[in-house]
């Protein structure tokens, strides 16, 4: 079995942790931030990209380069070795579910264990600041980015 997590929480809270809140400046996604910036038109010069522009990019990474994106950033499916049947998954799990379904993959495997405990208004990932942020910035983004998005995040 796996869990995964959601792929628009997924990209917020990597947008959030790499990039808006600075929590790498001088590392690789410090970096990864100035030539995002320094790759997009129009864009005001500031030390970090906004998520639309981020999203942007993503994008044409993508389209433009088709190479795999940073692991942080990039589809869930290319880690797991899902395609070409590498690895087969009984049990694919969401990390936003995984406590109610943790309980069912391990009655099948027979262990008495849980991937989280109970769930509360502080533990639940549901409620995470990057499930909110994920609600309020994706709903500015306009259909044809969700769109392009969509299609990248698709198989996750």
């Amino acid at each position: 079995f796996t869990v995964v997590r959601n792929p628009w929480t997924r990209l917020v809270s990597g947008f959030r942790d790499k990039m808006a809140e600075g929590t790498h400046p001088g590392g690789l996604f410090g970096h990864m931030a100035q030539s995002i910036i320094n790759q997009t038109e129009g864009q005001a010069r500031a030390d970090k990209p906004t998520f639309e522009i981020f999203v942007k990019w993503i994008i044409e990474q993508n389209v433009e380069q088709g190479v795999r994106i940073n692991p942080h950033f990039g589809p869930q499916y290319h880690n797991l070795c899902i395609f070409h049947s590498q690895i087969k998954y009984d049990f694919i799990a969401s990390v936003e579910y995984a406590g109610p379904l943790g309980r069912e993959i391990f009655q099948r495997i027979g262990v008495e264990a849980s991937l989280f405990g109970p769930y509360d208004e502080v533990s639940d990932p549901r409620l995470s600041k990057s499930v909110l942020y994920a609600k309020e910035w994706l709903s500015k983004l306009d259909a044809d980015l969700i769109e392009q998005l969509y299609e990248i995040y698709k198989v996750d």
